[in-house]
């Protein structure tokens, strides 16, 4: 932390050098009688030796007290910004930073430093527009440097902004190459690599690094007794995403509800500030707020708990704890649903899978041991209901043009599937695309996209957000094919296109992520759906909207009866998943090492 203000009186001034000379005795004096005449200064330097001692609330009452003192000092506020970011209370940092770019624009302009972590946060608040800006200056000034482009690269991702795509690509995956050969933990997170390269390996690689760097500084727990009460098993959930818009609840609420309590105790542990759905006591037993614990303190909760099997239904995703988890708070712990990638700490024992996003090939992919479901590893409710229907004009469609649709997230769309995309429509000129919309530049952006390639813009149409499920997947219902993404697929969302009894042409890849449309495929019995190439993707979108439209009804006819089909049979897929714990809880209490097995049909 800075004081960054030269201009302190010269007693303050000989006090603060006595500080950082390790002598905060003659310092601490010095500090609280400045303090009390108010110098913001002096509240400043006292909230630095909060912060130092561990006092995070002190010292942001420290640092709001010097500003409120002089609101143009620069030191306190990088320091209550740098804070607050510390504490992911991201849309405060924002703020913060934004009055002193705006105030010190001239005189004291932003580092660089300062400017990354100042877009980071704007990204947390899913401001991408405002966050690319900064992000393109501080990489037009350094082209070369690596921890910039990494974060532009998402940025621009978000914004559907590609014209530096292939060179920012090319310098992130040159930079994460040279640190895993140095044993260097990568600057790209394993959640940024789900979404640059569907290379399954480097995925693993990145992760372990990852890994390698939290499990150096993480005190493992005590291992505890096997429980010889023969009672339930204590099964616990470890999300932050644990609320009604969260998919990871959407597609849970059906088996959580059908989970067999007289076999299993499900609690629940959460943060993120969110409000619990008001059906969770029909999920779980017990809600656990984490919120204001650190990792630490996570994970004793967890422990003092005496959980036999944790399911992290969070992974590498942001706001994770793998911290916690690195504590091995419980006696087993399985990565399950919400991530599609190995986690790569050797605190995951087990990763719940399948046999279509893991493949006999691709073991290797994965440090977990693999429990292979035997349907699918995604779970869905059967439950969940469907708006009516509503009109193609009411979506702002045409009546008569054939509908492709894809509402996966903006992020996942990049230059190759995107050609494809537009190959396709080139192909079929009665035909448009109907997408998600996601920020201000990125409808701007998709359709200078499309016109590039010789796509009239008007043929891209766009639909809101939707609080409402129910009444998005019944507008959903008015597209004729969903189309998959590349290198991290569909997930939820082909799953809610197959519920909603629109037909998806799936794509399967070289990674978990990018198989996973597959998964669901195969669990609708509808395996022809699948394709391993573009060039076959793009043919076989063509066919299904011209001279095999017979075929796609056949499939659309097919997914009206959903609830008979596997994927969305929540009772049976809850049945293995029950089946799946009870073989690991065995494996565990015959004290025998973890290792791969099949769960068998039921």
């Amino acid at each position: 932390m800075t004081n960054d203000n030269d201009q302190i009186a010269p007693e303050l001034a000989a006090a603060r050098t006595a500080h950082m000379a390790g002598d905060l005795a003659a310092a601490l004096p010095v500090y609280e009688r400045f303090a009390g005449e108010n110098d913001p200064d002096a509240l400043n330097l006292l909230g630095i030796v909060a912060g130092q001692q561990g006092d995070m609330a002190l010292a942001e009452t420290r640092f709001r007290a010097a500003l409120t003192a002089r609101p143009s000092h620069r030191g306190a506020g990088i320091n209550l910004a740098k804070l607050l970011g510390s504490q992911a209370r991201s849309a405060e940092a924002v703020a913060v930073w934004a009055r002193l770019a705006a105030d010190h624009a001239t005189e004291h302009p932003l580092d660089r430093a300062m400017s990354l972590e100042y877009a980071r946060h704007l990204g947390y608040c899913h401001r991408h527009d405002d966050a690319h800006g900064i992000l393109a200056r501080l990489h037009e000034e350094e082209p070369g440097d690596p921890v910039v482009a990494e974060a532009l690269l998402m940025a621009s991702r978000y914004i559907a902004d590609w014209s530096r795509h292939d060179r920012l690509t090319a310098l992130v995956a040159a930079e994460t190459a040279k640190r895993l050969a140095q044993e260097q933990v990568p600057l790209e997170t394993p959640m940024v690599a789900l979404f640059r390269t569907d290379d399954g390996k480097t995925q693993r690689r990145i992760a372990e690094a990852h890994a390698a760097g939290i499990a150096a500084k993480a005190e493992k727990l005590p291992a505890r007794p096997v429980r010889q009460d023969g009672g339930p098993i204590r099964l616990g959930l470890f999300t932050p995403n644990f609320h009604d818009f969260a998919p990871t609840v959407q597609l849970l609420r059906g088996v959580l509800k059908k989970l067999d309590r007289q076999k299993f105790t499900p609690i629940l542990y959460y943060w993120g500030g969110r409000p619990l759905p008001v059906d969770h006591a029909d999920m779980v037993a017990v809600a656990v707020d984490l919120e204001a614990m650190n990792v630490v303190q996570s994970a004793d909760r967890v422990a003092a708990d005496d959980i036999d099997i944790l399911l992290d239904l969070k992974g590498w995703s942001g706001g994770h704890r793998q911290a916690a988890l690195a504590r091995h708070p419980a006696r087993v712990q399985v990565s399950w649903l919400a991530y599609p990638g190995t986690v790569g700490g050797d605190w995951i024992d087990y990763a719940l899978l399948d046999r279509h996003v893991l493949p006999d090939g691709a073991r290797d992919e994965y440090r977990e041991a693999v429990i292979r479901l035997p349907v699918t590893y995604q779970a869905r409710d059967n439950a969940q209901p469907i708006g009516p229907r509503v009109s193609r004009e009411t979506s702002g469609l045409p009546d008569d043009r054939f509908v492709f649709t894809s509402f996966n997230i903006s992020h996942k769309l990049e230059p190759g599937i995107f050609g494809a995309w537009m190959r396709i429509l080139s192909q079929l000129p009665d035909t448009v695309l109907w997408l998600m919309t996601a920020y201000p530049a990125y409808e701007a952006n998709i359709r200078a996209e499309a016109a590039k390639r010789g796509i009239d813009p008007a043929r891209i149409l766009f639909a809101p957000h939707l609080a409402d499920k129910s009444a998005h997947l019944a507008r959903l219902g008015a597209a004729d094919l969903a189309l998959d993404t590349r290198i991290c697929g569909g997930h939820t969302t082909t799953s809610d296109a197959l519920w909603a009894g629109v037909p998806v042409l799936g794509l399967s890849g070289n990674a978990m992520a990018a198989r996973v449309s597959a998964s669901l495929l195969h669990a609708v019995n509808q395996p022809d759906m699948i394709c391993d190439s573009l060039a076959a993707y793009e043919a076989q979108a063509i066919a299904l909207a011209g001279e095999e439209r017979d075929r796609l009804e056949a499939h659309r006819q097919s997914l009206q009866a959903a609830s008979s089909l596997p994927l969305f049979d929540t009772a049976a897929r809850t049945r293995d998943l029950e089946r799946a714990l009870e073989m690991v809880w065995a494996r565990h209490c015959q004290g025998l090492s973890v290792g791969d097995f099949d769960v068998p049909p039921g």
